[in-house]
């Protein structure tokens, strides 16, 4: 079947918005449906269903989402466990020093991280800037995080090592 549909889809909290353009024809078609939350992938097919459009017949999908953003606003967040470089665990709580007024004393209380210090994990490891591994990640020192994760019972796991985008051997 010839791909010939362009849709654009933001999956809401409550509706899925989705419009799809047909390259062929100019023919515009847009529909809202109730979001399914719990299972996003259906509610893509429920907007395609919607305007009559089968995924076979989709050449390009833009697709966005409040669903995150709506879940940090609601404080509706899985249980998560940040596993880092050792020495770097509370960089999410401290934030940046970039601030407009340095000095200010009076200023908004900061929100709290979204991981909070008891499910932070530090890992004896490090990479170098230019991909050069410092301080080789042992197995059992990954099967420590390993139990420590599992102990924990988390839902998610954010691995964020020390200069993961240049070698990420050790985050694999």
């Amino acid at each position: 079947m010839t791909k010939y549909w362009q849709v654009g889809i933001d999956i809401g909290g409550t509706f899925t918005d989705v419009i799809g353009i047909n390259a062929g024809s100019g023919e515009v078609r847009t529909a809202k449906v109730r979001s399914q939350t719990s299972d996003p992938i259906a509610s893509i097919g429920s907007a395609y269903g919607a305007i009559s459009v089968g995924w076979d017949s989709v050449s390009d999908l833009m697709h966005g989402t409040t669903l995150a953003t709506n879940a940090i606003v609601e404080g509706n967040l899985a249980p998560v466990a940040l596993v880092t470089t050792q020495g770097f665990r509370d960089t999410i709580e401290i934030g940046r020093q970039n601030r407009r007024e340095l000095y200010r004393l009076h200023v908004p209380p900061k929100l709290p991280p979204l991981v909070p210090e008891e499910r932070r994990i530090e890992a004896s490891e490090r990479i170098g800037p230019e991909g050069q591994v410092l301080t080789p990640l042992q197995g059992a020192e990954a099967d420590r995080v390993a139990g420590v994760v599992e102990e924990l019972g988390v839902e998610a796991v954010a691995v964020a090592l020390q200069h993961c985008y240049v070698n990420d051997e050790h985050e694999k």
